[in-house]
């Protein structure tokens, strides 16, 4: 076992999907695919999303859902106007909090406090929408409820992102 950090970085026109990863585990046999990722961002039915057991969601993966639920977010369809201003006002979130300054955001965080189930986590992940574009960010970390450690990695991410603009 080892803590370690991953980052992956995929950029198409107009937009920029970053994860970013803190986790302690024992190295994958074989990385995870293109179209693994791929298969991931597809639309799933709430029984697909709860058969695929959501705990155990990768960075890549929730960049995925991200991304689908920013095309939604941004739609006009009913609804989504609701919950992108739910989104927008979460009670916490260091990417919500951090990416403010870069442009509107859309934020969801969540985390697991450390005792004995041996699950702790902090997870914080949404869209900060910049003058150069969305960016789609998941941190994922093994630190319990640990927000400055998010955004410890949220703002070079963003810096980044700025600079790549």
């Amino acid at each position: 076992m080892r803590k370690a950090l991953e980052l992956s970085i995929i950029s198409v026109p107009c937009l920029v999907i970053v994860s970013a990863n803190s986790f302690e585990v024992e190295p994958p046999a074989e990385p995870v695919t293109l179209a693994e990722v791929e298969a991931a961002a597809e639309p799933q039915s709430g029984q697909s999303i709860a058969a695929n057991f959501y705990e155990f969601v990768t960075p890549e993966q929730m960049v995925a859902l991200w991304d689908q639920c920013r095309a939604y977010l941004e739609s006009g369809e009913p609804g989504a106007a609701w919950l992108a201003n739910e989104f927008q006002t979460p009670e916490i979130s260091s990417l919500s909090h951090v990416g403010r300054a870069w442009g509107t955001t859309w934020a969801k965080a969540g985390w697991y406090p450390d005792d004995a189930s041996g699950f702790a986590t902090t997870v914080d992940a949404g869209v900060v929408r910049t003058e150069t574009g969305d960016v789609v960010i998941a941190v994922m970390t093994t630190s319990p409820v640990d927000f400055p450690a998010t955004a410890g990695v949220i703002l070079p991410l963003l810096e980044l992102h700025a600079n790549l603009g």
